[in-house]
C-alpha cells in the first residue's frame, strides 16, 4: 500500500508549503507528497491550489495575475488555523516553486495534480521535472482531461491517474 500525503500535511501546517513537505518527511519520507501547481503569469510552476489567492493568502487576486516576484512576497500562512488565532501568521512561510521542492527534496516522491488548465502549464512542469531528474519519482493528475492528454502525448511513459472525464467514462 502506498500513502499519499495530501496537499503536503495539509492541516499541520499550511498546505503546499516546505514547511508542510519537511514535516511529511519527517512523518514518512516513504510517503508520496502530493501538490496543487498553478501557473504565474510570468510562467512559474508554484504550488497553490486555487485559482485565487484570497483563501490562503488574504490578498484578492488571481494566480494567473500574479508574477512571481510579487507571489513570493505573500504570506502562505495568513489564514492558517484561524481557530487558533492564526498561529504562523507572519512566520515567513512562502509560496514556493516546483523547482525549488524538487531541489530541496531530490530523494521524495510525488503526486503532481495540475489546477491549471491552461495548455502552457505543461511544457513548464515537463521542463521542470525533466531539468531535476525527477520523471520517475512522480505521478501526475489533474481533473482537467485535456491538460492529462497533452502530458501523455508529450511523455507517455510517465505515470498518470484518471481524470474526472476518465472516471465518469
Amino acid at each position: 500500500m502506498e500513502v499519499i500525503c495530501y496537499a503536503c500535511g495539509k492541516g499541520e501546517f499550511p498546505e503546499n508549503t516546505i514547511e508542510a513537505i519537511v514535516h511529511c518527511q519527517h512523518i514518512n519520507p516513504d510517503w508520496r507528497i502530493e501538490m496543487d501547481l498553478q501557473l504565474t503569469n510570468d510562467g512559474e510552476v508554484v504550488l497553490f491550489h486555487d485559482d485565487n489567492l484570497l483563501r490562503i493568502s488574504n490578498v484578492d487576486k488571481n494566480i494567473s495575475e500574479v508574477g512571481y516576484a510579487e507571489l513570493k512576497n505573500m504570506d502562505a500562512a495568513y489564514n492558517f488555523k484561524e481557530e487558533l488565532g492564526f498561529p504562523l501568521r507572519g512566520a515567513n512561510l512562502k509560496i514556493p516553486l516546483l523547482k525549488t521542492v524538487f531541489r530541496q527534496f531530490p530523494n521524495a516522491n510525488y503526486v503532481l495534480d495540475v489546477h491549471s488548465n491552461k495548455l502552457e502549464i505543461v511544457d513548464k512542469i515537463v521542463t521542470v521535472v525533466e531539468d531535476s531528474f525527477m520523471e520517475r519519482k512522480i505521478v501526475l493528475v489533474s481533473k482537467y482531461h485535456r491538460i492529462l492528454e497533452k502530458f501523455k502525448s508529450k511523455r507517455p511513459y510517465w505515470k498518470y491517474g484518471a481524470s474526472s472525464k476518465q472516471v465518469k467514462w
